[in-house]
């Protein structure tokens, strides 16, 4: 008993992460916006926004990591080649509600990320314009052809929901 009583003063009490001190700033939110599947395997780029309470995360508000699910489905960092070159991001602003990027491959598409409010609850969408509509991406897809670092793109298909009507709404970008 003196023991139980002698450790309840010696150790150190658990606090709740919200007693302590600007713990609120380690909070970090995770929100998938969209996957990318390529012609030449079953593995998946996944790109996801990372936030506090406070808004988006200023050093990496967009991650990018694999999905490989040739192996076991575990996730895997981008190369310092595919994030520079193909499956990397370009932010351009960021601030607390937005994050303003483009996909290294496809740097012609201006992607914003916003967050909001919707019956209570948090939303975190990519939207983009897909064939002249405003949409939520939700889905590309890569189709190529050949091997090696750098097969050649035939076409990119991107495919989201209409924030106007909720139709899904698909556009193929023939080679770039």
């Amino acid at each position: 008993m003196a023991l139980i009583l002698l450790l309840s003063i010696l150790l150190p009490q658990v606090l709740q992460a919200s007693e302590i001190a600007g713990a609120h700033l380690f909070e970090r939110q995770v929100y998938r916006l969209f996957t990318i599947q390529r012609s030449l395997n079953k593995n998946l780029l996944v790109y996801e926004a990372r936030a506090t309470p406070e808004g988006f995360s200023e050093k990496e508000p967009i991650y990018v990591y694999w999905l490989m699910n040739e192996k076991s489905g575990e996730a895997e960092p981008l190369t310092k080649i595919e994030k520079a070159w193909a499956y990397g991001v370009s932010v351009k602003e960021v601030n607390g509600e937005e994050v303003v990027f483009s996909l290294k491959a496809l740097p012609s598409r201006e992607i914003r990320v916003r967050r909001d409010y919707h019956g209570g609850q948090e939303r975190v969408r990519a939207i983009l314009p897909i064939s002249g509509q405003t949409c939520e991406l939700k889905e590309v897809y890569i189709q190529t052809e050949g091997k090696g670092l750098v097969p050649t793109v035939l076409f990119t298909e991107l495919k989201g929901i209409s924030l106007k009507d909720g139709l899904v709404v698909t556009e193929r970008i023939e080679g770039e």
